[in-house]
């Protein structure tokens, strides 16, 4: 299981007919980029398993009912969920935490699924906030 650290998540309100509001995952940058070269490289080992194997192949790119787009009725596959997110990001693009809960399902157990911890930022005392903004 891969490690990132998030700085918080952000809630997007509903759009209109839409009724649930979007959890983005925000990280700083070192963190994103992180994350984002593990996704890569985590694509790169996972088509070079499915390289091996025709049937996993088949399996991995073949649209799961557990997977749902936003597009009524269609479906991820493995394959499109892991593309998504690494396009997601290359756009710089702040990733939904559905998005990585699917991929969590689908990766439990095994080296490629992500768990987020919250980042613990020292709080800064009332001086040193002054001090920073007359310096």
């Amino acid at each position: 299981m891969a490690r990132f650290e998030f700085t918080r998540m952000h809630d997007m309100p509903p759009r209109p007919g839409v009724k649930y509001a979007t959890i983005y995952i925000k990280q700083s940058p070192a963190e994103y980029q992180r994350l984002h070269q593990w996704l890569i490289r985590t694509a790169e080992d996972i088509m070079g398993i499915l390289e091996l194997d025709p049937e996993l192949a088949r399996w991995f790119s073949h649209p799961h009912p557990d997977f749902h787009t936003s597009k009524r009725g269609q479906y991820y596959s493995p394959e499109d969920l892991l593309t998504d997110m690494i396009r997601q990001m290359s756009l710089g693009r702040d990733l939904p935490h559905a998005m990585l809960d699917r991929w969590n399902r689908l990766c439990e157990n095994t080296p490629w699924a992500i768990d987020f911890y919250q980042a613990t930022l020292p709080k800064k005392s009332r001086p040193q906030v002054n001090r920073a903004v007359f310096e």
